[in-house]
């Protein structure tokens, strides 16, 4: 019975070690936990999601083309799942907001089967934007 309960801790203690212990960090997005406490004897906590601190790069109000905005968010999306999809491609734009896709290959493998499984919407002027969680990433960081 023992062996059994050490068994299943050590278990419990590997998956949490590969899930979320040896998740890759990147400077241009960090998260702050900030206790807040008010006039009451309550307090509450809340999750700050910041970008980079001083690294954006200027671009002195030149805007970035859809391609280059696709490199950056293919370089930013390797950098967080580790792996590349088979096709990134602007998707939408409605004004200076670029809407960009991540998608992968369908089993049947033919040329229009692709699943879009991720997405970022980024500011074409400053590359700066959110993920499909709501995220804050700026893509200039990647350059």
């Amino acid at each position: 019975m023992i062996k059994k309960v050490v068994t299943m801790i050590i278990a419990l203690t590997l998956i949490a070690a590969l899930t979320g212990c040896n998740s890759v960090s990147d400077a241009s997005e960090s998260t702050v936990l900030i206790e807040t406490s008010e006039t009451s004897t309550e307090s509450s906590r809340e999750i700050v999601f910041d970008g980079s601190e001083g690294f954006s790069l200027e671009t002195n109000g030149e805007a970035f083309t859809n391609e280059e905005l696709e490199v950056l968010a293919r370089k930013r999306y390797l950098s967080y799942a580790g792996e590349v999809p088979d096709k990134v491609e602007t998707f939408k734009e409605i004004g200076d907001t670029v809407y960009i896709g991540f998608y992968w290959q369908g089993t049947s493998q033919s040329d229009s089967d692709f699943w879009l499984v991720d997405f970022y919407r980024v500011d074409r002027k400053t590359g700066v934007g959110f993920d499909s969680n709501d995220f804050k990433i700026d893509l200039t960081a990647y350059v």
